[in-house]
């Protein structure tokens, strides 16, 4: 009992001085935590750091992580540096890297080994500095676009054959450093060249690929397959062939009309995930069509041209095989083209048998395009905006860049069909202007002479008719 009545007396006595800072303490805590304008500054920065990293950021985060390459650094520590920059926080900068980490690693590994390549260049002798670098020219101020002393058989391999002789010139010797990071990305920009000098662009298929059969759904889309990213290039690869002048846009929805389990927004996203191949591959076309126009001006051969497949009009088959043979006699081809004039009939075609958006050029458009032609006298000599505007604005699934590179790549066909359909106008026209219309029996006007022909006619009459009652 003794010891019972003793263990209370025992227990600690608390220091008053150490209470009175726990009290102050606690007291400051919750004063700082019903504080408005703390807890408004909290969320502030909270929600300051909660935007999400956009593609425009994407420079800053090549050069961290390139630098951190560099020092054999880890990019998590790189990552976490980036903590407050452009007000994202840490965790959304490796959300970023994770989503895009196969482009962005690309690109971190172009530059190293350009790098790689002017570190040698340094030491080697660079015997084309007096030529002019049209190369650099080209990257910097046209993209995609090819130079005019290459020769014409090789334009379309002149993009798919990068060049590893020739060393970068002056031109190229400011874009080595860092802060050529800190452009616009490309990612989003299809008028920029593709960032990989050395990806070959294949060959298109000789005809449309065939769709996806295999869908995997993954979260509120389809996943996107080995069998899908295939698909993807040949079919841009296929239909840029076919025409040169569709846009980026006007490819992702052809592929949603073609794959219809992605759809147009999410092949556009695809694309700039991937963008390198397909970059490079819209910029060849694009060079290609910008460079034949060019040369409509020039003398060149036209033997050279005619490398895509261009649809033919049945009746002008013939005419164009011999024309492309030299035409050995040519008195017998102009013959054979008279008798085709004189004999057989223009084969008419409707607007609905006309391609439609995304289609092949088929042969009601050829007729279409020379019915038009036709209608003016003086085509030769209009301008190419005044020729294929208004055309345009009436068949508005091609646009009238379209329409007039359709015509330069089949200008002799169209223009032979012109000829042969201003002819059946003429025809049709001349009769209503030439022949001389019958005069109505009804509304004959006699004459004096008629007048007496025809009593005399009467009178021959009646005298047969006496002569014949006398018979009788």
């Amino acid at each position: 009992m003794s010891s019972q009545s003793h263990f209370p007396q025992q227990q600690p006595q608390l220091n008053p001085g150490w209470m009175n800072q726990m009290q102050q303490f606690s007291t400051g805590m919750a004063a700082m935590g019903f504080n408005p304008v703390f807890q408004q500054q909290l969320f502030q920065d909270a929600l300051a750091m909660s935007q999400p990293v956009e593609a425009a950021d994407e420079p800053l985060l090549v050069q961290v992580l390139l630098s951190a390459k560099k020092k054999k650094e880890s990019y998590k520590d790189a990552l976490n540096g980036l903590h407050g920059k452009n007000g994202h926080s840490a965790s959304l900068w490796k959300d970023y890297y994770l989503d895009h980490k196969d482009h962005i690693d690309t690109w971190i590994n172009m530059c190293l080994e350009k790098e790689k390549s002017q570190s040698v260049d340094k030491h080697t002798v660079k015997p084309y500095d007096r030529r002019p670098q049209l190369h650099a020219i080209k990257r910097e101020s046209s993209p995609g676009r090819i130079p005019a002393s290459a020769p014409p058989a090789m334009k379309r391999r002149k993009h798919s054959t990068p060049s590893t002789s020739a060393t970068p010139g002056p031109a190229m010797s400011g874009r080595s450093t860092l802060n050529s990071l800190s452009v616009p990305s490309p990612v989003f920009n299809d008028r920029l060249p593709p960032p990989h000098s050395e990806i070959k662009i294949p060959d298109p298929p000789s005809r449309s690929p065939s769709p996806p059969t295999k869908v995997i759904p993954q979260g509120r889309g389809n996943k996107y397959t080995d069998e899908d990213r295939q698909f993807f290039l040949k079919f841009i690869s296929w239909r840029l062939k076919q025409d040169p002048s569709l846009t980026r846009n006007d490819l992702c929805s052809m592929l949603a009309e073609k794959a219809p389990h992605h759809t147009a927004q999410s092949w556009a996203s695809h694309w700039s995930n991937r963008h390198d191949l397909p970059d490079k591959i819209l910029a060849a076309a694009h060079g290609e069509s910008l460079t034949d126009e060019d040369d409509d001006d020039d003398d060149e051969p036209e033997q050279v041209r005619p490398a895509k497949r261009q649809p033919h009009y049945r009746d002008l088959s013939s005419d164009e095989e011999e024309e492309e043979e030299g035409g050995g006699n040519k008195s017998e081809g102009e013959e054979e083209e008279e008798e085709e004039d004189d004999n057989d009939s223009v084969k008419r075609y409707t607007e609905n048998e006309m391609g439609q958006k995304g289609e092949p050029f088929t042969d009601a458009d050829l007729y279409m395009a020379a019915k038009h032609a036709a209608k003016y006298s003086a085509w030769g000599e209009m301008a190419s905006k005044d020729r294929w505007e208004r055309f345009a604005e009436k068949f508005q699934q091609r646009s009238a860049k379209s329409w007039a590179e359709y015509y330069r790549r089949n200008e002799d066909s169209i223009l032979k069909l012109r000829k042969r359909i201003r002819k059946e106008m003429d025809n049709e026209v001349l009769p209503e202007r030439c022949a001389r219309p019958s005069r109505p029996l009804g509304k004959r006007r006699y004459t004096k002479s008629d007048s007496s022909e025809s009593e005399a006619e009467a009178d021959d009459g009646q005298k047969r008719n006496t002569a014949d009652s006398e018979d009788t």
